[in-house]
């Protein structure tokens, strides 16, 4: 994100897909990117900012990141709605009403977040008729 876009006319890398990317660029920057446009699921990433909200309707989506830094790109932890999580994705419908996100970063991997089979994100299967 840091390299491929910038404030200029050629500031983003190949086609714009009448706003994708944006939207791509602006969800990443907080820390999550939709998976695919059909299931809802979220898949958490490295956030760009500090804090931020959303304003959908009447509704807020905070986030918070505590100890961000360009060195600090690992998630550490991941709090939902004030329950801290083992897994790095979340569903729309978590945040539908409002939320608050709260990401702890770090300098190293946490190896056991989202590590288990439990944590895994759901995947999307195809019937075989």
């Amino acid at each position: 994100m840091r390299t491929m876009y910038q404030a200029a006319p050629d500031g983003i890398a190949g086609n714009e897909d009448v706003g994708q990317m944006s939207a791509w660029f602006l969800l990443s920057a907080l820390g999550f990117y939709a998976v695919d446009p059909v299931s809802g699921n979220y898949v958490l990433g490295s956030p760009q900012v500090n804090s931020a909200v959303i304003q959908v309707a009447d509704k807020e989506i905070r986030i918070d990141v505590e100890n961000n830094s360009p060195e600090n790109i690992y998630i550490q932890s991941f709090t939902l709605n004030g329950v801290p999580q083992q897994r790095l994705w979340f569903n729309h419908s978590e945040i539908a009403n409002g939320g608050h996100i709260v990401f702890k970063m770090g300098s190293q991997p946490n190896q056991h977040l989202g590590s288990e089979n439990r944590s895994l994100p759901p995947s999307l299967e195809l019937s075989h008729s």
